[in-house]
């Protein structure tokens, strides 16, 4: 096969980010099984590579799309800022608007709302630290506000709403990053030597906290989804897209494409299972800092795969890989609510005559447990409707938003 790294159809970077989609939605929801063997939560436990691989391919595939390779924007700043951010927007209020659902249910069930602190899974077994927090009615319209204005990436004291949304935040500053100053990041000399440098300058952070003995959930908030913090990932994929320019063809069989791909995912699986013993300190630095080389990589390798020459196929890729999206904020509310739909009809079927208490509602609920059978099946549902939701609210609602905007500008 040949890996081409000219400016054509990156059908290869696609199906990478619905591989990431995937792994993520697995990372969020396989938990909900108590069932599962100690393996598979495991092998999933690493959520944070796909945000990581995603922020540098949205660095790649910007620059590969709106950049020449003089570095001049392709459009004007305003309107690429504009044409970015009214893509993400509609689909942030869609997940604003269910994990608010969500909420209520929550709170009419409970009679409390609650914010989740940033401990991850791989520092619960090492925080003192209550993983909810409740919150009153000022701290819930103040986070409310946060994520309608896209603010919410930048507070690290905990997540609530729509979980996943931060990296909509996060997104839309290296938007405005990219519009002044992706095209000098793409002329830049020495490309190569300078994305060793994002490796090092990415693990400042961790390593400051780590001299300082700093462990807490804000300090872990900080690293996982200050937009600053998570810049250099970004600059990376313009630094690779600036490296991969000039490269032409590359000639890799199958299996020597096959066995690349093993090797890294066995070199990222290595260096996790390296840093668990290390315990905190180990996980900033896996999570901010040591995969990054890897990471890159990987997008290095998926980014010249170019179409397969079967038609429905490559037009698969192109859409599974533009909700990919769609999936990273929509999957988490919509497992939810299908998972208590699963819950309430389980309750409905065995309580006699198909009757629901309503009162004692929310305790049988509780005793629901959920069966793996159908995990399947609810990936599938949420992967169709994330397509759906892309296709037929997200590019559509754009198009509108923007149509008045574009014939302004071109009168002017």
């Amino acid at each position: 096969m040949l890996l081409n790294y000219g400016r054509k159809q990156l059908s290869g970077l696609a199906w990478l980010r619905f591989g990431l989609a995937l792994y993520l939605i697995f990372f969020h929801t396989l938990p909900a099984y108590r069932d599962l063997p100690d393996w598979l939560y495991q092998a999933v436990s690493a959520g944070h590579i796909s945000t990581s691989v995603f922020f540098i391919l949205s660095g790649y595939v910007l620059a590969h799309a709106y950049l020449d390779n003089d570095g001049t924007l392709r459009i004007s700043a305003r309107r690429f800022i504009a044409t970015r951010v009214l893509t993400v927007y509609p689909l942030h209020l869609v997940g604003f608007a269910l994990a608010a659902l969500v909420m209520w249910v929550q709170y009419s069930s409970y009679g409390v709302v609650y914010a989740v602190a940033d401990i991850p899974q791989a520092m619960a077994a090492y925080s003192t630290e209550a993983l909810l927090i409740p919150l009153d009615i000022a701290g819930l319209v103040n986070n409310a506000l946060q994520h309608l204005t896209l603010l919410h990436a930048w507070n690290p004291f905990y997540l609530t709403f729509n979980i996943p949304s931060w990296s909509i935040s996060t997104l839309v500053f290296f938007y405005v990053f990219f519009a002044l100053w992706g095209g000098k990041v793409l002329r830049l000399r020495y490309p190569f030597w300078l994305l060793l440098a994002t490796v090092f300058v990415n693990l400042l952070a961790p390593l400051s906290l780590i001299a300082y003995d700093n462990y807490s959930s804000v300090a872990t908030g900080f690293l996982h989804t200050n937009p600053l913090v998570r810049l250099p990932e970004f600059i990376a994929g313009i630094l690779l897209c600036r490296l991969l320019q000039d490269r032409g063809t590359v000639v890799l069989t199958q299996p020597q494409f096959l066995g690349l791909l093993t090797l890294i995912i066995s070199l990222m699986a290595l260096i996790i299972g390296l840093s668990n013993r290390y315990g905190p300190a180990g996980f900033y630095l896996v999570h901010n800092g040591f995969l990054l080389p890897l990471e890159l990589l990987l997008v290095m390798l998926f980014a010249g795969v170019r179409q397969t020459r079967v038609i429905w196929l490559d037009e698969l890729a192109n859409r599974l890989g533009n909700a990919t999206l769609s999936l990273f904020i929509l999957h988490l509310p919509l497992f939810y609510i299908l998972t208590r739909l699963q819950k309430a009809l389980i309750v409905y079927l065995d309580s006699p005559q198909n009757q629901l208490d309503l009162l004692s509602y929310s305790q049988q609920l509780k005793g629901v447990s959920l069966s793996f059978a159908s995990y399947p099946l609810l990936i599938v549902i949420i992967v169709v409707l994330a397509v759906f939701c892309q296709e037929s609210f997200v590019l559509k609602t754009r198009r509108l938003l923007l149509s008045p905007w574009k014939h302004q500008t071109k009168n002017r």
